[in-house]
């Protein structure tokens, strides 16, 4: 044996230890046959993993249907088929399952998923709503209303989207919550309030076209049972007047405001009063029919200033 076999005798046996032969065997070459080491063979295995199980499957939404408390006694009900189960058998389940109870004729069971059949008023076409259980309520919403294809619409908008596909228990309370709690629309929409304009000075140029109106009470009854004091001041000559009222109602309030100013005259073009809804909200309207009939404005001028305290 030469030198040169030897070293490569010695290689072939350490390279035989650090790399074990695979059990698949390709056939030996003649190095190998001669010197008994074979070539182990590098094999590439793919390894694939299962997908994880869809949530929204039949067996996934059935099975959290079966973990809703609410929902369980329901859905095996309607998998016995032995109809309706009386108020005695419900009695000891909660306001939700009870509810759901109330619903029995519009449930039904589709692949062993509950669903909620929905007519339209006039019974010609209806939907199969999925009962979705409390634990999937905020995947619902979240998918509908915060997500990129929901749009994050309002209360009455996600509603109408929710309900062609899903139903729950309080399923319009939630939606409510969940919009009115939402951060993106909070930052972006800003509260729900309309904005007043600012005040303006507004000039008279005669007496009596604009005044103030004002209502003072509940005061104890009077024997004539009077409580309120109408406060009236006229703009332009800041001339007050003061009349005792039994209550606030429209046509009480409007009959003293068209007695001040001189005999004969037109009622006031304009009235400046509190915001108050209780009085005055149909001040215009009230005092008369239209401008064009001049004498329905017209009332008599009361000589005594004092007769309002006559009690």
């Amino acid at each position: 044996m030469t030198l040169r076999s030897s070293i490569e005798k010695v290689l072939l046996t350490a390279m035989r230890i650090l790399f074990p032969v695979d059990p698949v065997q390709k056939p030996a070459s003649t190095a190998e046959s001669k010197y008994g080491y074979e070539q182990p063979m590098i094999r590439l295995v793919n390894i694939s993993s299962l997908p994880d199980p869809d949530p929204w499957s039949d067996a996934g939404m059935r099975e959290s249907q079966l973990e809703d408390q609410d929902l369980r006694p329901i859905l095996e009900s309607l998998e016995k088929a032995e109809g309706r189960p009386s108020w005695q058998d419900m009695a000891s389940y909660g306001p939700v399952t009870k509810k759901y109870w109330a619903l029995w004729d519009s449930l039904k069971l589709h692949n062993g998923v509950l669903y909620r059949k929905w007519e339209s008023d006039d019974g010609r076409s209806f939907r199969l709503q999925l009962v979705v259980p409390r634990s999937r309520v905020e995947n619902v919403l979240e998918e509908l209303h915060s997500s990129p294809s929901g749009g994050h619409f309002g209360v009455m908008k996600t509603t109408h989207k929710v309900r062609e596909r899903f139903y729950w228990d309080k399923l319009k309370s939630d939606v409510d919550k969940w919009c009115r709690t939402c951060s993106t629309c909070t930052a972006r929409k800003g509260p729900n309030t309309r904005t007043r304009g600012r005040l303006q000075r507004y000039n008279v140029g005669a007496p009596f076209e604009r005044i103030a109106i004002d209502v003072l009470g509940p005061l104890p009854q009077t024997t004539n049972g009077n409580k309120y004091i109408l406060v009236v001041t006229d703009y332009f000559t800041k001339w007050p007047e003061a009349y005792v009222i039994p209550n606030q109602e429209a046509t009480t309030v409007a009959e003293p405001c068209c007695r001040i100013g001189y005999a004969g005259s037109e009622c006031l073009s304009a009235a400046l009063r509190p915001r108050n809804e209780l009085h005055l909200r149909r001040f215009y309207r009230t005092r008369g029919p239209a401008r064009g009939n001049e004498n329905s404005y017209k009332l008599p001028c009361i000589r005594s200033q004092m007769e309002w305290s006559k009690d």
